[in-house]
């Protein structure tokens, strides 16, 4: 009898470990109030990134090796000996999930891209949406002029200032000021449903050609490529002359977010996910086990396992200000490694700004198969698996492993939820 499974959560995690239950042969429902932290994606994706004693960058596979190590608490480190092979399968799984957005990047035994950001930075990150892999500054020739492409009397992007940014990173780069109609007060969004249509797609392109014919730039990258086919823009410049055409990583109101939850909701309509719109209340446990989820408007939903994936403070599965709680199953809540549970708030968070807090990594502990675990490992209910952010141990800002963790973590919830 094929066995069914809820996934709780509308995020990357969620999708994940809905479609790796699916794909595992189990009838999935996955259960979301909004659609996740997207509006915030970058349209990159983190696995691990750092330095050996060289000082030289780690390969993804290294960098999510050393972070297992040193940081026992970290999903990564759950995953034991088979951390490689759960990264590797992870990252195959959203390649697939996200065919539309033609991810790209390396093996997990590959180095992290080199791209860069709106504020004139730099970051790595093991993938990316492909018109913002294009753009690996590690594969820039030592001859290459960028330009940086911005819209005249228009505040959605900066070029010059990320420029001069660039600059400072050693990236030979020069600002590009073109023409484009945008209406007042327009934001990114804006400026990328107006590239949608056939006509501003062209008109945007000859002028951005134009502009980089004139300062001699030989790449080219854009604030924005469109909702649609950004690819499509990208390769269009190219073929105009231009050696290369991408897109910087994206800001809140995130396009790349908004191609991210599209692509996400497609790959589970695609693979018979049924998706309910719903805030779920509670969850109702007897024996160990999870029994049905109830509803905000009274509905009950019952499954032979459960996936939580429901964030941490932005998905709202972590919450509390006299202490930390788990939030529908009522799972005790670790900071730190620390039980959060009666804890303020303000005692899991440090005095300096750049030190670690204990906050940004409050979740809930799980054994190696994601099931929810007491201190001492033992899983606290059968069925119920963990996935993304709400697995405690991982600061996805200062680990750099946030969609590592989610693809991971989803996966092997996603296929314990359907074996369970």
């Amino acid at each position: 009898m094929q066995r069914s499974v809820i996934v709780i959560g509308g995020g990357a995690a969620g999708a994940l470990a809905a479609l790796a239950a699916r794909r595992s042969g189990a009838h999935v429902v996955l259960v979301r109030r909004s659609p996740g932290a997207t509006a915030l994606s970058s349209g990159t994706f983190d696995f691990a990134h750092g330095l050996d004693a060289d000082g030289r960058p780690l390969s993804v596979g290294a960098a999510a090796r050393l972070l297992a190590r040193t940081r026992p608490d970290h999903p990564y480190a759950r995953l034991g000996a088979s951390l490689g092979d759960v990264l590797q399968e992870a990252a195959r799984l959203l390649v697939d999930a996200l065919a539309p957005l033609h991810v790209r990047g390396s093996t997990p035994e590959g180095r992290n891209l080199r791209l860069a950001t709106p504020f004139g930075t730099t970051r790595r990150a093991a993938f990316a949406q492909g018109s913002i892999a294009r753009g690996d500054l590690d594969t820039l020739p030592g001859s290459a002029l960028v330009g940086l492409v911005g819209v005249e009397g228009s505040a959605v992007f900066d070029a010059r200032a990320t420029a001069e940014g660039l600059l400072r990173k050693g990236i030979a780069c020069v600002p590009l000021a073109i023409a484009h109609p945008l209406p007042p007060a327009a934001e990114l969004p804006d400026l990328a449903r107006s590239l949608d249509s056939p006509s501003g797609r062209a008109s945007f392109a000859t002028r951005v050609r134009i502009a980089a014919a004139q300062a001699r730039a030989t790449h080219v990258l854009l604030p924005t490529a469109g909702t649609v086919d950004p690819d499509g823009l990208c390769d269009e410049l190219v073929s105009s002359g231009l050696a290369g055409a991408a897109e910087l990583c994206g800001l809140p109101p995130s396009v790349p977010g908004l191609r991210l939850e599209r692509a996400l909701q497609a790959s589970l309509a695609s693979a018979g996910v049924e998706v309910v719109a719903a805030e779920v209340a509670r969850a109702v446990v007897s024996d160990a086990r999870a029994d049905r989820l109830v509803l905000a408007d009274g509905r009950e939903l019952s499954a032979d396992a459960f996936v939580l994936a429901t964030g941490r403070f932005v998905g709202g599965g972590v919450r509390g200000e006299a202490g930390l709680r788990e939030t529908i199953f009522d799972l005790p809540v670790r900071a730190g490694g620390e039980p959060a549970r009666g804890k303020p708030a303000a005692e899991l968070l440090s005095r300096e700004v750049t030190d670690a807090h204990a906050a940004m990594r409050a979740g809930v502990e799980v054994d190696a198969a994601m099931r929810p675990a007491d201190g001492r490992g033992r899983a606290l209910l059968e069925n119920v698996f963990a996935a993304g952010a709400v697995v405690g141990g991982a600061d996805a800002v200062a680990d750099s492993s946030g969609l590592g963790v989610a693809a991971a973590t989803g996966l092997v919830a996603g296929r314990g939820a359907a074996a369970a």
